[in-house]
């Protein structure tokens, strides 16, 4: 017979959780999952990634708002920061670009955009519309027009 384990316990022995000392430090795991949720929830960086990939994987500014990504310069200095996109002038992130800047993905903005491709395909296939997220609506809308 095995003994019951309470609830809260569970937590301790997960393979996220195994080893951590509670407010200790994060491991690179845990560190890499916060930093893309960080990333992907910041306004516009989803919408950017996806235009992008939508324009084969390079953009102006003034094209990135004509899809729909009001303000994109904050966004894009995230992704910029995470390595996911570059300025083609090679021009700096500290100032907000001219709206001919060209900008593009990295090959790891690439990887990201279809990630979250195939994610907002999984949700349409898997997920009652109620529980879709919020961003594929809004991507679902703007790639049937």
């Amino acid at each position: 017979m095995f003994p019951t384990v309470p609830a809260e316990a569970w937590l301790d022995i997960l393979p996220e959780n195994c080893g951590r000392v509670e407010g200790g430090p994060m491991s690179d795991r845990e560190r890499s999952r916060a930093q893309f949720l960080d990333l992907i929830t910041r306004p516009g960086v989803i919408e950017i990634v996806v235009a992008l990939h939508e324009h084969n994987g390079s953009a102006t500014l003034a094209e990135l708002q004509g899809a729909g990504v009001a303000r994109p310069s904050p966004a894009l200095r995230s992704l910029a920061a995470a390595g996911q996109v570059c300025r083609a002038d090679n021009g700096t992130w500290d100032t907000d670009p001219p709206p001919d800047t060209p900008v593009a993905l990295t090959a790891a903005g690439l990887g990201l955009a279809h990630s979250l491709l195939k994610a907002g395909e999984w949700s349409q296939r898997n997920l009652p519309a109620s529980d879709r997220p919020e961003w594929w609506e809004r991507l679902r809308i703007r790639r049937s027009k």
